[in-house]
């Protein structure tokens, strides 16, 4: 492989390498206008044209029988779109903000009314995580 094609794709493309296959498509298709190098865009070319006249997608007897199911239900009406899964997770993400919130209230109003509990609990802290205090030089 080309070592400026082995570059790219290791420096753009080594933080998305747990991203989905649609997602990298997406990805790429944005990032190819920014390539100015013809050797490399041919090289690219060349690549995507081989892959796609000998790659076949070939499924395991179970994935294919996991698509079967799957059409079958959503013929039945068995699945969730997209946006209702995204108001389900919008309601109880705000619910886990506003219960962060009332712990950090709950915690202030402790720690204003008995200092000496919130630096006993910061002591315990320290020492089960092993943290120095430091003293600040004022220069």
């Amino acid at each position: 492989m080309n070592d400026k094609i082995k570059n790219i794709l290791t420096s753009r493309f080594e933080s998305h390498i747990n991203m989905s296959t649609i997602a990298l498509i997406k990805l790429l298709i944005n990032r190819t206008p920014e390539i100015n190098d013809v050797a490399l865009l041919n090289a690219v070319k060349k690549i995507l044209d081989h892959k796609t006249q000998t790659q076949s997608l070939v499924l395991t007897p179970e994935q294919k029988m996991e698509i079967i199911e799957s059409q079958k239900e959503i013929e039945l009406g068995l699945f969730v779109e997209q946006a209702e899964l995204d108001k389900e997770f919008n309601k109880w993400h705000y619910n886990a903000e506003y219960i962060m919130r009332e712990i950090r209230e709950k915690l202030s109003e402790q720690y204003w009314n008995h200092p000496e509990l919130l630096k006993q609990e910061m002591e315990a802290i320290r020492q089960k995580c092993y943290l120095k205090i430091t003293p600040l030089n004022p220069n």
